[in-house]
């Protein structure tokens, strides 16, 4: 399990597409760090990096994690329908299923996007970020 630091949108943007852009994947820790210097954000991977589908998705947790460092902004877009706020009981995984992640140059340094098929969003300027890659899965015999 590595981690690799990013500076430029552009890297980090690559290291993403590695993991498909978290596709279909689920956010399961967004956390202040440091006080507020920085964001955790982890996902479950649904997709391996060589982009197959995970045979083990609904029995073990594959974990990325994503920090964003000298955060500037951090934006969610919560967009919860009337039902959603009427019956939270009723939500399940599905609303952290994200559609995909990107990152962007920002005056900061560069932007973190989490976006869902709907408006749904959390959007981060920051400085830098490291990605943390999930365990290598143990081969199947």
């Amino acid at each position: 399990m590595g981690s690799t630091g990013f500076r430029e949108a552009a890297r980090l943007d690559d290291e993403l597409q590695r993991w498909s852009h978290c596709e279909e994947s689920l956010l399961i820790e967004m956390a202040l760090t440091q006080h507020g210097y920085g964001v955790r954000l982890s996902f479950n991977l649904t997709w391996t990096a060589e982009g197959v589908l995970r045979p083990d998705r609904d029995s073990r947790e594959q974990r990325l994690t994503i920090e964003m460092h000298g955060v500037q902004r951090l934006h969610l877009e919560g967009r919860l329908t009337e039902a959603m706020l009427d019956h939270p009981e009723n939500i399940n995984w599905g609303l952290s299923e994200v559609a995909s992640l990107r990152a962007a140059p920002c005056p900061d340094g560069l932007q973190l996007q989490v976006l869902w098929e709907d408006d749904r969003s959390i959007i981060i300027d920051a400085q830098s970020a490291s990605v943390t890659e999930p365990e290598v899965a143990p081969s199947v015999r």
